[in-house]
């Protein structure tokens, strides 16, 4: 995946957008250094705030309201492929690599020199990669968490890939509802996304190592059955099961 800015802009202390709602025809990108906004489209709903990247798919009904002033980066982007579900919606960003790559973005604001195009690229593909090097270690078994119960549960959803949500807040002692809530506290994202990406490093293993039908590699990993696997698997990895196993045969 290749993603190259197509417009770029630059805005400080705007206390409110002109439009409640917009429909662009490219990917945009709103990477927010300081103030607050509230935003709705497709499933995803919640507050943008300072070191958040919001992205944005194109065609999509864009609402937004304007909570706190706010001081942000506008980005349009096109890309090669699509840009990969996981990157859709709203990222925080918590490192000072944040704070060094905003500070040399609004340097190329109003330039048209190919080099500010080519600085502009090199941060917006940082900000993508950054986020979707997280996945490849999305649940180290020694990870150490501040809250035994998530442990016990991250542990759980290692040991056995079939279990439900519910299923593994029972066995640690909660309600589905409160198990939810603090895992995502505690880890950064919900228990079914976790547990979505523990289940497809396994797929993946199964995919290169075994001559498994799709439909057993479901059974295997606690997917319903092919169809839903192929589809979350497209969705979070940007290609089919068979593609992937294909381009991985040695």
């Amino acid at each position: 995946m290749s993603v190259e800015t197509a417009g770029y802009a630059y805005w400080q202390n705007k206390p409110r957008f002109q439009l409640s709602a917009d429909v662009d025809s490219q990917y945009v990108m709103y990477i927010i250094e300081k103030g607050a906004c509230w935003y709705h489209f497709n499933n995803h709903e919640g507050v943008a705030k300072a070191n958040d990247v919001l992205v944005v798919p194109p065609y999509t009904n864009f609402q937004r309201k304007m909570l706190l002033t706010m001081t942000f980066h506008f980005v349009r982007l096109t890309s090669d492929t699509d840009i990969p579900h996981s990157m859709i919606g709203n990222h925080h960003y918590s490192t000072s690599r944040f704070t060094e790559n905003c500070s040399m973005l609004k340097k190329t604001n109003f330039s048209f020199h190919p080099r500010a195009q080519i600085v502009r690229n090199h941060i917006v593909n940082d900000f993508m990669i950054t986020k979707i090097m997280t996945y490849f270690q999305p649940a180290p078994k020694n990870i150490r968490h501040r809250n035994q119960t998530i442990t016990a549960a991250i542990n759980l959803m290692h040991q056995d890939l079939t279990l439900s949500i519910s299923k593994i807040a029972s066995q640690v002692g909660l309600n589905a509802a409160y198990f939810s809530k603090t895992f995502k506290k505690v880890t950064g994202e919900s228990p079914i996304s976790f547990y979505t990406k523990i289940k497809l490093k396994k797929v993946q293993s199964l995919l290169i190592t075994t001559d498994l039908s799709l439909t057993e590699i479901a059974d295997t990993t606690g997917f319903n059955d092919s169809f839903y696997l192929s589809r979350v698997f497209s969705r979070y990895l940007n290609c089919s099961p068979s593609e992937f196993r294909k381009n991985h045969i040695i």
